[in-house]
């Protein structure tokens, strides 16, 4: 730090001074031994400058902090501020006065120093102190456990206490009294005394200039702090307090009286199968289903009411079927809890229906296009977004069951094992495909068919299309011999993988029909070729009469 000390400046040289050095600034002191000088960054440890009586040229770089603090015994009398043209300009110019230590302090921004002199004037420090006489009878009705006497901020015991205080540095007094207080005298030199103010919550507030040996007494009584729940039947609820953890299990129907403590929390959430009808004095948390409420001071006498009736919601059970859990990242469902996280496999979870529909899948993004996702079989949409990431919307829109699969995209030939059953008419063909999860259709124009032993190619009248599986289904009769089930290649894509061709050989026998005689009589046979006598309305039966025969639905 550079230090000059100059006996006489004048205008002319500070000017020049100033303008030549235009990070230098010059403290004038009168003593030097009255006070000391810090400085530093701003909010960094400080660093004693050290100066002489008389005018000392002060470098500061950078946004820097300077402190003037007087001694022991001493006090900054005045601080005069003097331009480049060498003329007073404003008292203490930019500088902070703080009481607490009776210091001043000024802040520089860069190398922005303001061209001026500043002439600093000390005088013997002439302590008065005056004396408060403090007596309460329960000193936790402070808010906040403490008040003001002047610049102090004091702690209050229970009984009476003598507090000594500079007025030159504060005369007011400010308490406050908690809600909790019922009832207070308040009696300054023996004069009952009115609070300031009272806030909305009961807080009494007490502010004033004090006088030299002032004595306050004050009497408070608190309340008592108890609170009511009253239930129509404990059954019906789940209850904590004071806190989440702590079950309330001795509840009984109607009133049950209890004491709270400033802070503690009351829970309160309807039992399975039960639906509260409302705590209007209550926090509602529509994620858990909980009422809750945090007491305060004057909550003392308050009372919650509760009824339930019945209550089943409608529900879906969602099932997430996962080759690859690490795809996601989490599972979103409409105002619940977040699930945990995923398995390989079934994951099962249940919507309550009543706190939203909605179903968001969010994956993480490093495997953005590696995976399809379907819902029932119908291919989601994936919404790649640069903020909020890779998701998937899914809408459960009535109560029942949902199923979801999610599959790592394959490309190219599905390579797998799969298998064909057909009921006894080789009508309806089930498909499946191993491994699978979502199967597509990807051919609009060829269908499966079966080539007949007759060198006969009949085509499939409908496909539906499950997650493992498909379902084919046949409407001509086939005939009699060695039959050929075809599933073209390329007619579905599996996993996003092209499927083979699959092939079943099979072999049609006559039934019971075949030889029913010609006699005109009218016989009945079930699908399986069994003789009937009476059908079910909506049954499909076989009508046999004079050796011909007919598909017919009984109505």
């Amino acid at each position: 730090m550079k230090k000059r000390i100059t006996a006489i400046l004048t205008a002319a040289v500070l000017a020049s001074t100033l303008t030549a050095v235009a990070a230098d600034f010059i403290i004038d002191i009168d003593d030097a031994s009255h006070v000391t000088l810090m400085s530093g960054p701003y909010s960094a440890a400080y660093q004693e400058i050290s100066i002489a009586n008389g005018e000392n040229v002060i470098t500061q770089s950078g946004s820097e902090d300077f402190v003037l603090m007087p001694k022991e015994g001493w006090l900054i009398e005045s601080i005069t501020a003097y331009n480049e043209n060498g003329t007073p300009d404003t008292e203490a110019k930019n500088w902070s006065f703080d009481s607490n230590g009776d210091s001043y302090s000024i802040y520089f921004i860069g190398s922005q120093t303001p061209p001026y002199k500043y002439v600093v004037k000390t005088k013997e420090n002439e302590v008065v102190n005056w004396n408060l006489t403090f007596e309460i009878n329960d000193a936790s009705a402070i808010k906040g456990g403490s008040l003001k006497v002047g610049n102090q901020t004091v702690k209050p015991e229970n009984g009476t206490q003598t507090f000594i205080y500079n007025p030159d540095k504060g005369k007011e007094f400010y308490m406050q009294l908690r809600p909790a207080v019922t009832e207070v005298t308040f009696l300054r030199n023996g004069i009952s005394t009115e609070p300031a103010g009272t806030m909305s919550d009961g807080t009494r507030t007490y502010k004033f200039t004090l006088a030299d040996n002032d004595e306050i007494k004050v009497n408070v009584v608190m309340e008592t702090p108890d609170f009511i729940i009253d239930l129509d039947d404990p059954s019906h609820y789940i209850v904590h307090f004071p806190d989440v953890t702590t079950e309330l299990t001795d509840l009984k129907q109607g009133q049950n009286k209890l004491q709270y403590s400033a802070g503690d929390r009351l829970y309160i959430k309807a039992a399975d199968g039960w639906k509260i009808e409302g705590l209007g004095n209550m926090n509602f948390s529509s994620s858990s289903d909980t009422y809750d409420y945090q007491f305060k001071d004057g909550d003392s006498g308050i009372e919650f009411k509760a009824s339930t009736v019945e209550y089943n919601p409608p529900t879906a059970t969602v099932t997430v079927n996962i080759d690859n859990p690490e795809f996601v990242n989490y599972i979103n469902l409409s105002n619940q809890p977040r699930p945990d996280e995923l398995v390989a496999g079934v994951n099962t979870f249940t919507v309550n229906l009543d706190k939203g529909s909605k179903v968001e899948i969010w994956f993480k993004s490093r495997f953005d296009g590696q995976y399809l996702v379907a819902m029932d079989n119908n291919m989601i949409e994936i919404t790649e977004d640069y903020w909020t990431g890779t998701y998937a919307t899914l809408n459960l829109d009535e109560a029942g069951e949902y199923s979801i699969y999610i599959r790592a995209k394959l490309e190219g030939e599905w390579a797998g094992e799969s298998e064909a059953e057909s009921d006894n008419e080789f009508r309806l063909w089930t498909v499946t495909f191993s491994p699978a999860g979502i199967i597509e259709r990807a051919s609009d124009t060829e269908m499966p068919y079966v080539t007949t032993a007759t060198n006969v190619r009949i085509e499939a009248s409908e496909v539906t299309l499950n997650p493992e599986s498909i379902e084919v289904t046949f409407n001509d009769e086939l005939p009699a011999g060695n039959n050929k089930l075809n599933i073209p290649a390329g007619f579905l894509r599996i996993n996003g993988a092209t499927s083979p061709t699959v092939s079943k050989t099979f072999t049609v026998t006559n039934t019971g029909i075949d030889q029913v005689e010609a006699d005109g009589i009218v016989r009945l046979f079930d699908l399986n070729g069994t003789e009937i006598t009476n059908a079910a309305k909506g049954q499909v039966i076989i009508k046999v009469r004079s050796g011909k025969s007919e598909k017919t639905i009984v109505k």
